[in-house]
């Protein structure tokens, strides 16, 4: 079977992208790590530092909650402060909300210093989806 050039790509950054997440998990930060435990805490099922392929590019989000709540869970620091890494993460938060997801931000200060109120938020935001999806059953 022989592959179309768009197919290589696709296959060449699918392979970077588990190399480059790799790499990533191993680097995580503190407030991301206590973030997980929430995570595991509340039994939720989950992947951290996961990879996304669009078209034109990839994203890697700190956390993604999966079905039925297809929810993305970033935890930005100092770095995301900055003009250029702000326009970016806007860019792809709104290429998530186009796909579907939802979209859950919180700063690594408040992850760190406030853990419950965090747990709340999270599950608040998740109650809301699960609702939402009842609703749409019927």
């Amino acid at each position: 079977m022989k592959l179309t050039k768009y197919q290589i790509r696709r296959r060449i950054k699918a392979r970077f992208l588990r190399r480059f997440r790799g790499g990533l998990i191993k680097k995580r930060t503190k407030a991301e790590r206590v973030f997980e435990d929430i995570l595991k805490k509340l039994g939720l099922d989950f992947i951290p530092q996961a990879g996304f392929l669009s078209p034109k590019s990839f994203y890697i989000v700190d956390f993604y909650i999966k079905s039925p709540y297809k929810l993305i869970v970033e935890i930005d620091g100092e770095n995301h402060r900055t003009n250029k890494n702000y326009i970016y993460d806007k860019k792809k938060i709104s290429y998530f909300r186009r796909c579907g997801f939802r979209v859950l931000k919180f700063l690594n200060d408040n992850v760190l210093n406030d853990k419950e109120k965090v747990q709340r938020q999270l599950c608040y935001c998740l109650g809301k989806i699960k609702n939402k999806s009842r609703l749409g059953k019927r």
